[in-house]
């Protein structure tokens, strides 16, 4: 079965790292690793991964997830690869849930015209949906090259929705199929003690709000998204900077991600 995985890495923890890909290791034929570390001491670790079935392209900066896994793309086309799960550094995927999804492509792909299909709650069942986050998609050649490369003025945040919208317009369909998904959403955190919801950082923050109000604007998701879109970040705005640590940090950036929308910025925040 020729599947490979493509990772996109950033100052990984090695210990972390080492679990996932080893799980990986086990179900995919090859794994593809985009990295986008800047400290020496993860560019040495990640170019020390490097062996016939780990394929390794170190880019020395930050370039933002959506050039990475361009870049992963075009790797994995110019190999000749057929299908690729797309994984995040703190993400993994066992051969057991890889067979599962490759299964359901197989058994659907004449009936449906399928993009991708990605894990979804093992209590539930497989279903269409509107869109699939990126870490655990499994895609075919074919839709990368119809679809297109991902939008890398992004940078990070709703890359993957964006992907979605586009193949949305073109026809294409996306399935969540119940199976066992290893992933890390940023931190958690207990609101009023109670409340467990996972955040990210506080410059993600920026990229949310940024890219939401872009791409809203330029009319790419479906219209009750955009409509829902706009209480949510406003909502976050106001209760985050009061019930979130780091508080304060985290309305700066949305601020600063209002302000650059307007200011028509893409790409990387430059303060």
């Amino acid at each position: 079965m020729n599947v490979a995985f493509l990772i996109v890495t950033f100052e990984p923890n090695k210990d972390e790292f080492l679990i996932h890909l080893n799980r990986n290791l086990n179900a995919a034929s090859q794994i593809i690793i985009v990295d986008n570390s800047n400290e020496i001491e993860s560019i040495s670790f990640i170019a020390s991964l490097v062996n016939d079935r780990i394929v390794v392209i170190q880019n020395f900066e930050n370039i933002g997830i959506a050039e990475a896994q361009n870049i992963g793309f075009s790797k994995f086309l110019e190999q000749g690869g057929e299908y690729l799960v797309q994984l995040d550094q703190d993400s993994s995927m066992d051969k057991n849930s890889l067979n599962i999804l490759m299964k359901y492509y197989g058994e659907n792909s004449n009936s449906y015209k399928i993009a991708g299909v990605g894990p979804g709650p093992i209590r539930s069942v497989a279903k269409s949906v509107r869109h699939l986050k990126s870490a655990g998609l499994l895609i075919h050649r074919s839709s990368i090259q119809d679809i297109g490369f991902l939008q890398s003025d992004l940078f990070i945040d709703l890359v993957d929705y964006e992907w979605c919208w586009r193949a949305k317009k073109k026809g294409y369909s996306f399935h969540s199929v119940p199976c066992e998904f290893f992933h890390q959403l940023g931190m958690n955190y207990k609101i009023f003690g109670m409340l467990d919801i996972s955040i990210p950082s506080p410059i993600r923050h920026y990229y949310q709000v940024r890219n939401s109000l872009r791409l809203i604007c330029l009319r790419k998701p479906p219209l009750l998204w955009s409509i829902a879109r706009i209480p949510i970040l406003l909502t976050k705005l106001i209760l985050y900077p009061i019930l979130l640590p780091e508080g304060k940090l985290r309305m700066i950036y949305m601020l600063m991600g209002i302000l650059h929308f307007f200011q028509g910025k893409k790409g990387k925040i430059i303060c």
